[in-house]
């Protein structure tokens, strides 16, 4: 024989259940944005500061010879939703669409002044492998490297 406590109990634990299998976590990503700005194309020997040797695997697929560290910071934010970092006189937006598992899609916006200087470009980085986007001046530009840090 069942009691109406008990229908009520299991009526609670089934809509639990259908509350939390449409439950989805947002996960969230972390991103370090580093600047470099890079001078003397064509220069065969690479001058890169160790302070950049981080970086030295993407600098060195460039075709500039030195680079100078910009500085870098970490932007952390969650899918949907999106945050910013002041690097090398530039604000980069990084906007994440989606993150799990070590890889996320974001969108990075470049702006200088307040006003983008390029429409959004999309990247989908994995943690730990840099993807670089070069802005400003052909001859001297700033190359901004991105590399996955997280995902949670």
């Amino acid at each position: 024989m069942r009691t109406s406590c008990g229908k009520s109990w299991w009526g609670a634990l089934l809509l639990l259940a259908v509350l939390g299998a449409g439950s989805v976590r947002a996960e969230s990503a972390s991103v370090d944005v580093h600047g470099v700005n890079a001078s003397e194309p064509g220069k065969k020997d690479k001058n890169i500061p160790a302070s950049l040797n981080a970086y030295r695997a993407v600098l060195q697929t460039t075709t500039f010879g030195t680079f100078k560290d910009a500085g870098g910071q970490s932007v952390k934010a969650a899918a949907g939703g999106q945050g910013s970092a002041s690097v090398a006189g530039y604000s980069v937006e990084i906007a994440v669409t989606k993150a799990s598992g070590g890889k996320a899609k974001v969108d990075v916006t470049i702006k200088q002044g307040g006003k983008a200087i390029a429409n959004p470009v999309t990247y989908n980085l994995s943690k730990g492998e840099p993807i670089s986007m070069q802005v400003g001046d052909g001859n001297a530009p700033t190359i901004f490297i991105f590399t996955l840090e997280s995902t949670d």
